[in-house]
């Protein structure tokens, strides 16, 4: 499994060597609860969530390059203390790399179905 990067706002980032030496939770600041977003597309209920809530802290994973980096971006233009966002598989982080039950909150709008048999291993969701 190939994690690229984590981002915390504010330019802190870590690549997958430097993530095994530490908890890649530390890098976000404070004692509020976790809440988490898989899948978090263009980041907009991530970043609205962690501007609106900013005694909260907030995990996002995606394995799209494209809206990660857009996120990142957008995370880092908005000045957000709050906000950790990891490209990377979803499932994998979630059982491997972050502590068992961290957060509090775990959002996912609108999975994408997989509806191809050969494309059931990508489902978060299944019977």
């Amino acid at each position: 499994m190939r994690i690229d990067s984590l981002f915390a706002a504010r330019g802190r980032e870590l690549s997958l060597p430097r993530l095994t030496e530490a908890n890649p939770l530390d890098l976000v600041p404070g004692a509020g609860e976790w809440e988490v977003e898989i899948g978090f597309g263009k980041g907009r209920f991530l970043l609205d969530q962690a501007a609106a809530r900013p005694e909260r802290r907030f995990l996002g994973i995606e394995v799209a390059s494209k809206y990660y980096r857009l996120c990142r971006q957008r995370a880092e233009r908005r000045g957000l203390d709050n906000v950790l966002v990891v490209r990377g598989e979803a499932l994998y982080l979630l059982s491997a790399v972050f502590p068992a039950r961290f957060a509090a909150a775990l959002h996912v709008y609108f999975p994408d179905p997989w509806p191809k048999s050969r494309h059931h291993k990508r489902r978060l969701f299944d019977p």
